[in-house]
């Protein structure tokens, strides 16, 4: 649900696979990964959460890989980082859960789910998600309700929702959320368009426009795109302006 008390924000990165398979391949510390030590570093210095969705199979260096093959080696790591939560994005970049029906949706959901649980154990579960591509899986409400979803994320673009009503639209594109089934809540500003502004001062500017609109940010981004140290910065630039501001991290 959305909290009552504003402002806040979230965080999420999309499309998470490649980083997962390159921990377990490595063995080691998950935090030595690049990706997991800058979500760390957001986290210890301005107490920001992030949330990953995970693609359940994706072309990694040339082959194709699939979380059945994570390691369970490091689940006690995953469970040991507070500032993470792990859910469902799609089964692969080629298969969003609008393409699927309602039945290989769920089965895709479940699948993604059982080997969440098999190598990160406990590790809590996004209450939001953001499925591939925006898909706005509304039959799927039940069953993500039963693992703990109180939300779908929707895209950042000026159409608002895809499939849900006109009403339901203008109520995103007026409240920033609407609830139809569960509540769908909409993104607002992608890393690695805001690191491509020249303008000094653009990023505060965006955050303060969306903050006066809703009163609250979405903030999202690309596992490959967190491999730019550009994109790493934006993330900190964020994290920073909302922390002398006083919004926390939900």
């Amino acid at each position: 649900m959305i909290p009552t008390s504003r402002p806040f924000y979230h965080f999420s990165v999309d499309d998470v696979l490649a980083t997962l398979v390159n921990v377990s391949d490595r063995g080691g510390a998950v935090t030595r990964e690049p990706l997991f030590a800058s979500l760390a570093e957001l986290h210890a210095c301005y107490g920001t959460h992030t949330d990953l969705y995970l693609f359940a199979e994706q072309q990694v260096g040339g082959r194709r890989r699939s979380l059945a093959e994570i390691s369970e080696r490091q689940c006690s790591e995953y469970e040991a980082l507070a500032w993470l939560r792990l859910g469902p994005h799609a089964w692969d970049a080629l298969t969003p859960p609008h393409a699927q029906t309602p039945s290989e949706a769920r089965a895709t959901f479940a699948h993604i789910y059982a080997q969440i649980a098999r190598f990160a154990g406990t590790t809590p579960r996004s209450r939001w998600l953001r499925l591939h591509q925006f898909s706005e899986c509304f039959e799927c409400a039940d069953f993500l309700q039963r693992h703990g979803v109180e939300a779908l994320l929707l895209t950042d673009k000026e159409v608002q929702a895809h499939r849900l009503p006109p009403a339901a639209r203008d109520e995103v594109r007026r409240r920033g959320h609407t609830h139809f089934g569960l509540e769908f809540v909409r993104s607002h500003l992608r890393l690695e368009s805001l690191a491509r502004s020249p303008s000094p001062g653009a990023i505060d500017r965006s955050l303060e426009a969306a903050l006066a609109q809703h009163g609250f940010v979405v903030l999202f981004t690309h596992e490959t795109d967190m491999n730019d140290a550009r994109v790493r910065d934006v993330a900190r630039a964020c994290a920073a302006f909302f922390a002398r501001r006083g919004v926390p991290s939900i």
